[in-house]
């Protein structure tokens, strides 16, 4: 995990670090100190959270997210 966020770092990615940052928070598997990592880098543009998604979704202000996939598409992998 640290090494994505090393990267985002690194060459300022800002989606990635919005994106990471979000899906971190939700799934609830990050540390206080790397969201604040991630904070740190959010853009001041939203992008969308699946790039390929369609347009409807909720924007979360806190990461500069489109959220475009559903709660149950974001956690249908805990299934397998």
């Amino acid at each position: 995990m640290s090494k994505l966020v090393s990267y985002a770092e690194k060459f300022g990615e800002k989606a990635l670090a919005q994106r990471l940052g979000f899906l971190l928070e939700f799934l609830e598997v990050a540390d206080e100190n790397i969201l604040k990592r991630l904070a740190q880098l959010t853009g001041k543009a939203y992008v969308k959270l699946d790039l390929m998604g369609g347009e409807e979704g909720k924007y979360l202000a806190k990461w500069r997210l489109k959220v475009n996939l559903s709660k149950e598409a974001l956690t249908e992998w805990q299934r397998y």
